[in-house]
């Protein structure tokens, strides 16, 4: 979900469902989800991006979080 508060700022909420193998055809059965949180700031020549997420299925060696800095439009 996307927000936009003026013409330079927005936040968003999100949800990011997925898994990662050696094969071809995705298995199922350890699918990872996170939920998390972040902020836009537009100067105009791409957005500027700051996300904390936060697993909810954690794994061994998992952090509690995860922040992520980016540049440029997400999917």
């Amino acid at each position: 979900m996307r927000q936009s508060f003026g013409q330079q700022w927005g936040g968003v909420l999100f949800v990011d469902t997925g898994t990662i193998g050696a094969t071809q055809y995705p298995n199922f059965k350890d699918v990872s989800t996170g939920v998390g949180f972040g902020v836009r700031y537009n100067p105009g020549f791409a957005p500027i991006r700051a996300d904390i997420a936060f697993p909810l299925n954690r794994r061994t060696g998992d952090g509690a979080f995860q922040i992520y800095l980016s540049i440029g439009q997400s999917f």
